[in-house]
């Protein structure tokens, strides 16, 4: 059976941040019919009239059967159209997110995380992952500060989906490159084939002719937007053509415009065969990711030690002052003051204390799944394992 599939970046941001998505959105669901695709993995639908013009489109297109998460901004931006009926489904955040002080990356508020699907095709079930891991933030490697956080989502989505044994298809912004640190400790865990580094057919993603990217960058662009596969137990699943998608110029709003700030990655896969023995987990790998969550780890607990006492300095100087306002009750800015700052140092004990909590205990999770790779995942520490689709009952 041949399977064919497309994931694509939206970018449908709120508060205007990506022009045009109403219109864009249109124009992806023009194009759609045309890409024939079974199932549909979106990412960046992140608005309400987003999702609902996706989901009108998908049904318009033929897809009788979608998952998504109804939340506002914090519901992963993730979306699914499917032909085939999702008979078992489940979305799982990622323990380790990004800065919560830092509005204008705004990772940590989008409630990601990765959708886990078991779809009923024809010939049989299969896996579907759905995800966007962290964005990089920085012009090179040597700059980005978030590369431990794509190393732990990236073991958490591998070791949660270790155990899986139906034929597996992971796609989705992963903001990975072929060859970068974190792309090699994910393929080097789960074993997935890299579809178009499999058939050479590698096309940058974020290509520098695109109508919203920098037209005077003379940068190939890069590739970031994957489909990834992985054989079951039982039945094969391997790439047999894969291409570009999504990336042509499009009249957006009377102007010139395309359908997203990404292009889309369209596979089609053979369902089917004897499987490959799926190989043991990379040693190189399984050392690269501990040294960078150790890394990771060091750096959260030592980053919630200095804003706990930031926040407890700005408290103390607030309680000063609130205190010398009682004793000279003229002096109301300076009481206005001190309530100010009582209440800053509120915010700031929350931004030290509960996202670098969580962040702690993330990197500390990542840790405890490296140390019990290929064992039953009862017991380990730092976030609660997470079963591949335990249940039928929809998220």
């Amino acid at each position: 059976m041949r399977l064919r599939v497309l994931t694509l970046n939206v970018w449908a941001l709120p508060l205007g941040v990506a022009p045009d998505p109403g219109e864009r959105i249109r124009a992806i669901g023009e194009k759609l019919p045309e890409l024939q695709a079974d199932i549909v993995g979106f990412q960046e639908a992140w608005t309400q009239p987003a999702r609902e013009a996706l989901l009108a489109i998908g049904q318009q297109a033929g897809y009788g059967h979608t998952w998504m998460r109804p939340q506002a901004f914090g519901g992963s931006g993730l979306l699914v159209l499917s032909r085939f009926p999702i008979a078992e489904r489940r979305f799982v955040p990622f323990g380790v997110e990004g800065a919560a002080e830092r509005i204008d990356h705004s990772d940590y508020y989008g409630g990601k995380g990765f959708s886990l699907l078991g779809i009923d095709t024809p010939r049989g079930p299969i896996a579907l992952v759905n995800t966007h891991l962290h964005a990089r933030y920085a012009p090179s490697l040597a700059a980005d500060t978030y590369l431990e956080t794509r190393v732990a989502q990236a073991v958490q989505i591998a070791a949660a989906l270790e155990s899986v044994s139906d034929p597996l298809i992971a796609l989705g912004d992963f903001n990975l490159r072929e060859g970068e640190p974190e792309y090699r400790v994910l393929a080097g865990l789960t074993g997935w084939t890299d579809a178009a580094a499999a058939l050479d057919r590698r096309q940058a993603t974020i290509a520098p002719g695109n109508a919203y990217r920098n037209p005077d960058s003379k940068a190939l662009g890069d590739r970031i937007d994957y489909v990834f596969t992985r054989d079951g137990d039982r039945r094969a699943i391997r790439p047999v053509k894969v291409r570009r998608v999504l990336d042509s110029p499009v009249e957006i709003a009377g102007g010139p415009g395309s359908y997203s700030d990404h292009a889309g990655v369209w596979a089609e896969l053979e369902l089917g065969g004897p499987p490959v023995s799926r190989p043991a987990a990379n040693p190189v790998a399984l050392a690269t990711a501990r040294s960078l969550l150790e890394r990771g780890l060091e750096n959260a607990r030592t980053r919630r030690n200095l804003e706990v006492g930031a926040a407890a300095g700005v408290g103390a100087l607030a309680m000063g002052a609130e205190i010398g306002a009682r004793r000279v009750q003229r002096r109301r800015v300076l009481r206005a003051l001190g309530l100010l700052g009582l209440a800053a140092s509120g915010g700031l004990g929350w931004l030290a204390w509960k996202p670098s909590s969580e962040r702690i205990l993330g990197f500390q999770g990542a840790l405890s799944d490296l140390d019990t790779w290929r064992k039953p995942p009862a017991g380990r520490a730092g976030h609660t394992p997470v079963p591949f689709l335990p249940t039928r009952t929809p998220v």
